[in-house]
């Protein structure tokens, strides 16, 4: 309940009567109290919305970056199996470089 009120004075300046309104702003409240879940939640979505643009904006990033490291140690993975094919000398150097590109 919110009231609002005042006295009323006679000519002698006592007190004859108060006058006031009495309203019931349960309603008000209960909106108030609503609107504020409503934001609370929207909040909470658009949070849940930004981590899941995060996680899957690192998903591609993780991709961009690893896929060019692989082509590049197949790459030299190839390069290295050629190079042993057509000089058997390569052999005995080629197995510690091909070690150091195993993934």
């Amino acid at each position: 309940m919110h009231g609002v009120g005042h006295p009323v004075f006679n000519a002698s300046g006592d007190v004859v009567e108060y006058v006031g309104i009495l309203m019931d702003v349960t309603e008000r409240k209960r909106a108030d109290e609503e609107r504020e879940r409503l934001r609370q939640v929207q909040a909470d979505l658009a949070h849940l919305s930004r981590v899941t643009t995060m996680g899957e904006l690192t998903a591609s990033l993780a991709h961009e970056i690893r896929q060019p490291i692989s082509a590049a140690v197949m790459n030299a993975k190839t390069c290295c199996d050629g190079l042993v094919a057509m000089n058997p000398i390569c052999q005995r150097h080629a197995k510690p470089q091909q070690d150091s590109l195993k993934t």
